[in-house]
């Protein structure tokens, strides 16, 4: 047996994840594997450690002082699985130099990634303050008062990226770091999602993404768009408000496909609405922008909006009465050119849609 290190739960050695609250086992994947600096060590003669500041399966944090600039920096030593393979190194400089062009007050700044000898590190803006997880542990639960100037900020990161077309694939508390001034940033934009698949593909062992915060969607391997990172800042928005994600215990993964999430009892109407629909399983139902999100969930424009909700039909060519799960397979089959047995593979999914329209009609 194995205690979880988030709930402390004990977990038999080949579970995968925590079935009370949702952490990743694999999380800590290779962290004996990462190289650990001591205070006083000069890095590529340049950034001069002075603590740890956090670890994990995905890599060491470091801070450090930038000697030529003479700025505090935070370094991410990369596992030594990833050092190792040159296409996980080639689709992570690619990722790094997309993150690098992001400029936005409430992204988190990377300055390089960089080698040296066997060793390959992110440099990164260091931020002094608490991670979004961090605080939620503190107050157990945001009022939607404290909570939604942190939203817009979040949001504004996120619609900025995705209007460079750039995907963060990770949005999670603790990947928003708040400073001590009340500044937000996103943190690890594309990075710890590329640094997860690729030790996915490496090891066999699955660490993409993160359980409680991926969409349906991108927790099978499908199509991933903004859309996703809505669902997932829905999630996050789930978790501030409440103290849990929309789902933590039990069979995560079939409740993401299957399971609606229960409404919030602390919050008016309209703030479940927009979180609910934030949260729905077919991406086009999703607000459009995470900005679009963080309006509905404020005040009478929200309200407006989420009167009759505005839904789009499981497929506008079969008309409602005529919907099945037979007509929907052939129609797509036909579209798409896929087989009949890899519909048949995602009956029960396309089961719940079928019973979502009817019940809404």
């Amino acid at each position: 047996m194995k205690p979880c290190p988030k709930c402390h739960k004990e977990f038999p050695e080949d579970a995968s994840f925590c079935s009370s609250c949702g952490y990743s086992f694999n999380d800590t994947l290779d962290k004996a594997k990462t190289t650990i600096f001591p205070q006083g060590t000069l890095i590529s003669n340049r950034y001069k450690v002075e603590r740890e500041l956090g670890k994990g399966g995905m890599g060491v944090v470091f801070l450090a002082q930038d000697t030529k600039l003479d700025i505090p920096v935070a370094i991410k030593i990369l596992p030594k699985i990833l050092s190792s393979s040159e296409r996980a190194m080639k689709s992570l400089l690619r990722e790094a130099k997309l993150s690098m062009s992001l400029s936005h007050p409430n992204i988190l700044r990377i300055h390089n990634l960089e080698e040296e000898k066997d060793e390959h590190f992110i440099v990164m803006e260091y931020v002094e303050g608490k991670t979004l997880e961090k605080m939620i542990e503190e107050k157990e639960r945001f009022t939607l008062e404290e909570f939604l100037p942190i939203a817009e900020k979040i949001a504004a990161g996120l619609d900025f990226a995705h209007s460079k077309n750039i995907l963060h694939l990770d949005i999670k508390p603790p990947n928003i770091l708040i400073d001590n001034a009340g500044s937000v940033k996103i943190a690890d934009f594309g990075i710890a999602y590329q640094i997860k698949d690729n030790i996915s593909r490496i090891s066999g062992k699955e660490t993409s993404g993160t359980l409680c915060y991926m969409s349906p969607e991108q927790m099978m391997g499908e199509r991933v768009s903004r859309k996703s990172d809505i669902y997932s800042f829905g999630a996050l928005a789930y978790e501030a408000l409440s103290g849990n994600p929309p789902f933590h215990k039990g069979h995560i993964p079939e409740q993401i496909r299957f399971k609606s999430p229960d409404p919030l009892g602390n919050v008016p109407e309209h703030v479940n609405g927009a979180i609910l629909q934030s949260l729905d399983k077919i991406p086009e139902n999703r607000p459009e922008s995470a900005s679009e999100m963080v309006r509905m969930m404020k005040g009478k424009e929200g309200e407006i909006q989420l009167a009759v909700p505005e839904t789009k039909p499981l497929h506008p060519d079969i008309p409602k009465d005529k919907i099945n799960l037979g007509n929907l397979m052939r129609l797509r089959t036909k579209q798409d050119g896929d087989s009949a047995l890899s519909w048949k593979n995602k009956k029960k999914h396309w089961k719940m849609y079928i019973r979502r329209d009817q019940e809404n009609e």
